[in-house]
């Protein structure tokens, strides 16, 4: 088998290495600029689909859902604020990227001024509602519950030029009127992380579901917690529990089917854990004029007070 001269080689090599890199810059530099006009297009798109839709957005909770939905498929944050361009042509691919999130960021801020207003004013109201409930509670709170009281909290509240950032004019909206969903609870959350309040939302496993003989899929319910601290398997257990009953035992938490969620428990066990939510966490309440005693929870209650 014949092979070339080494340095006749070499100089072949670097050659062919050179061009390759030529056409690499090249082709680099046409895809960046159609990004940049495709890019250019969608802006002005979605611009366009914002202004003529926005009404919708705020007080539909499926169309800001679907919009928000799409808004992340694209790697767009619809609540991100603050202008400012992203890096020159020399910057990295995720300097780039940031300024690319926070050009569209400012489209938001122009187009949709409520929608951030919508979710910050939101976030208050979960914090309102929360404290205000969290002696009954101890901290725990049903996604239903508590959207039905922001509801009923909302009822007297209308925005028509004024309040926080709403700014008046065409950015006013009618606050009542927009129906509150779980998602809207979750990115309202969200906007609170950066204060280390310690607000979060735990899925609990029904009862009827902790079975290891079912085989459906479980089914959870959502729950918001209000204060900094983990809530264990036990207390979730219990907790799936009392959503499917109003109350219980001690000896119905024994006697209790076992499965994934709940193995069989002692009578120990399950003192311990009653009596922790009921005095450490104060998560239950318990009627002990009963005999046995009934412990009930408040936080997996979905009706009103």
């Amino acid at each position: 088998m014949r092979r070339g001269g080494g340095l006749a080689a070499l100089d072949r090599h670097s050659t062919t290495t050179s061009s390759f890199a030529e056409l690499s810059s090249a082709l680099s530099a046409a895809q960046l600029s159609e990004l940049r006009t495709q890019l250019a297009t969608f802006s002005t798109a979605l611009r366009s689909f914002a202004t003529t839709h926005r009404t919708q957005i705020l007080r539909d909770p499926e169309f800001r859902h679907a919009f928000q939905k799409m808004c992340a498929s694209l790697g767009v944050d619809p609540l991100s604020g603050g202008g400012g361009g992203g890096a020159g042509p020399g910057g990295t691919a995720t300097t780039r990227s940031q300024g690319f999130s926070k050009r569209f960021g400012s489209i938001w801020a122009d187009i949709l001024p409520g929608l951030s207003d919508f979710q910050y004013d939101l976030g208050v109201q979960i914090i309102d509602v929360c404290l205000s409930t969290r002696a009954l509670n101890g901290g725990m709170i049903s996604m239903d519950e508590l959207i039905l009281r922001i509801m009923a909290l909302r009822s007297g509240l209308t925005r028509s030029g004024s309040g926080s950032g709403s700014g008046g004019g065409s950015t006013a909206f009618d606050a009542s009127a927009a129906v509150i969903t779980p998602d809207d609870i979750a990115r309202s959350i969200q906007l609170l992380e950066p204060l280390g309040s310690g607000y979060t939302i735990i899925n609990v496993p029904s009862s009827s579901s902790s079975s290891s003989n079912s085989k459906t899929t479980p089914q959870f319910r959502q729950m918001v917690r209000s204060v900094p601290r983990e809530l264990d398997m036990d207390a979730q257990t219990v907790l799936g529990i009392l959503l499917a009953s109003d109350h219980l035992t001690l000896d119905t938490l024994v006697r209790a089917q076992p499965g994934v969620n709940k193995p069989a428990w002692t009578e120990e066990r399950a003192r311990a854990v009653l009596e922790g939510m009921l005095m450490g966490e104060g998560t239950l309440w318990v009627d002990d004029q009963t005999h046995p005693p009934r412990y009930y929870s408040l936080a997996a209650a979905t009706s009103m007070l």
